[in-house]
């Protein structure tokens, strides 16, 4: 006999009808079961990720204040910690929740719902329970509490307790780095201002070379002569093309302003540049005297090559192994001492020094790479300052024989023997000017060569007879002599007559300022009395 096939019940059909199945984590559930089960999980998820978070911001937030008082008493304070490591609770805590912020069974929701609405396991029943047959009483049951259940209810939470706790981790972290002291028993903190300090040096003088080498790449001190010389040589120049055998007295003042020019000229070149007589330091070596002849005549070869060995060293010494790196700065040093030594008394002479001030700092581990790097910039400084002491020379030199050029035409044009012409060289006009003169059989005096020449005269004696007869009475007066009395005097500051006093003066107030500047780089004096030496001494001129 053939069984009977059954079919749904009435409420089977409305509950198949308004409850579709609805899938949670793989179980069919009613929507409203599904729904009230997710909810309980979120929470629960919210719930744990919260506790979660306070609790290890609590505990991160002691550490970190037991950290920071170490720091401080320690002297580490400012070494391995800043105001901005207050967040580190914060930070710590958000971590931790979201590491505690997983997903719970449907399950474990439902026992839960279940233990909370007293259902006696109504909701986990409705996860296994089939669709047909007393199954579908038993989901429409649970849809039905489901609908009415408040999952707030189910899962209670409250965060502002835990964001306080939080809070105040992050609170008693502050007021452990803003009250505890600091303190530096092992004398760590000074050493570490001190490298500071050394550090802010070195990059302090290092900008202030960078923007020296700027201005002096400016301008031309490779070149033969400076822009000015080379003005006032052409200026010179073109005054031997102008002069007319004619006009002897025009001849005579320009030959005369000219003379003035390029005799200011000459002084400011050679206080700019090295003084031929004037010796290097006691105990130079051979070397410095060397290069310091080499600097006098202008020649800037040996220079070059000195320059050249010395950087060498430098780059060499910047990849060196420690064991090999005390050798290569004991020659360094050497190399830099004799240029120095060579350049003594001038700008160029300081740039060397604060090279070896660099050098002798970049034996500290600590500031090596910052010293190294000030100690190439400052060897493009000392180059190009000494290529410029080499044109100084130079300059003096040229305006030297511009100025005996002007003396033997001065000669030869008050001999009535002024050529004209136009050469292309002053070296044409002095052979020229020399050549009139010994054609009209004179001879020339010799200046000091700022244009103090002495006038000219063959150097013979003038013929003299003491036997001759004169008609030379001689006089005395009547009156009776006797020792005067001052009865006024007064001293009254003016300009002095132009010409030789004047000259004579600015030469031998160049030489003053020159010895005045040498001896305060030797001098060690407070920065406001070496600068109101420097101010008095630049200001003599004016008064």
């Amino acid at each position: 006999m053939r069984a009977a096939s059954r079919s749904p019940l009435p409420h089977q059909a409305l509950v198949a009808r308004h409850c579709p199945p609805a899938n949670l984590g793989g179980v069919n559930a009613p929507p409203a079961v599904a729904d009230l089960l997710h909810r309980i999980q979120q929470r629960e998820a919210i719930r744990r990720a919260a506790r979660g978070a306070a609790f290890t911001g609590v505990i991160a937030g002691g550490v970190c204040a037991v950290t920071v008082a170490g720091l401080r008493l320690s002297g580490l304070a400012d070494l391995a910690w800043s105001p901005s490591a207050l967040l580190i609770p914060v930070v710590v805590a958000v971590g931790a929740g979201l590491l505690a912020s997983r997903r719970g069974s449907a399950d474990a929701a439902a026992r839960r719902a279940d233990a909370h609405l007293a259902s006696d396991d109504l909701l986990r029943s409705v996860l296994t329970a089939p669709a047909e047959g007393f199954g579908a009483v038993v989901r429409e049951r649970a849809q039905a509490l489901a609908a009415k259940a408040q999952p707030q209810a189910i899962v209670p939470w409250r965060p502002w307790p835990r964001i306080a706790l939080v809070a105040g981790a992050a609170f008693v972290l502050a007021t452990t780095w803003w009250t505890v002291p600091v303190r530096d028993p092992f004398g760590l903190r000074a050493e570490r201002q001190r490298l500071g300090h050394k550090v802010e040096a070195i990059a302090r003088t290092q900008a202030e070379t960078k923007a020296k080498v700027a201005a002096l790449a400016q301008q031309p001190v490779q070149a033969e002569h400076s822009p000015a010389v080379e003005a006032e040589l052409a200026r010179l120049l073109k005054t031997f093309q102008n002069l007319d055998p004619a006009q002897p007295k025009a001849n005579q003042t320009a030959l005369a302003e000219a003379q003035r020019q390029a005799g200011m000229q000459f002084a400011q070149a050679r206080a700019a540049a090295l003084d031929p007589q004037e010796a290097a330091a006691l105990g130079a070596s051979d070397e410095a005297q060397r290069l310091r002849q080499a600097l006098t005549r202008g020649e800037d070869a040996a220079l070059v090559k000195a320059l050249a060995e010395v950087k060498d060293l430098a780059k060499q010494l910047a990849n060196a192994e420690p064991g090999a790196a005390a050798q290569q700065r004991e020659q360094l040093k050497k190399k830099l001492q004799d240029l120095a030594q060579a350049a003594q008394g001038k700008e160029a002479a300081q740039a060397i020094q604060q090279a070896l001030d660099q050098l002798a700092q970049a034996s500290d581990p600590a500031t090596a790479q910052q010293a190294l790097a000030a100690l190439a910039d400052q060897l493009d400084l000392a180059q190009l300052q000494l290529q410029a002491l080499g044109q100084n020379a130079r300059d003096a030199e040229a305006l030297r024989e511009a100025l005996k050029a002007i003396q033997a035409a001065r000669s030869a044009c008050e001999n009535g023997q002024c050529p004209g012409g136009s050469e292309a060289s002053l070296a044409a006009y002095k052979k020229a000017f020399e050549a009139a003169l010994a054609k009209a059989g004179k001879g020339q005096g010799k200046g000091d060569g700022n244009g103090m020449g002495e006038g000219q005269g063959n150097g013979s004696p003038r013929p003299t007879n003491d036997a001759a007869q004169t008609g030379f009475t001689p006089e005395r007066s009547p009156a009776a002599l006797a020792a005067g009395q001052i009865l006024m005097q007064w001293a009254a500051e003016g300009p002095s007559e132009r010409g030789k006093v004047d000259d004579r003066y600015r030469t031998s107030l160049a030489t003053v300022q020159q010895s005045a500047s040498e001896a305060l780089a030797k001098e060690r004096l407070p920065p406001a009395q070496e600068e109101a030496v420097k101010r008095y001494f630049a200001d003599l001129d004016k008064r």
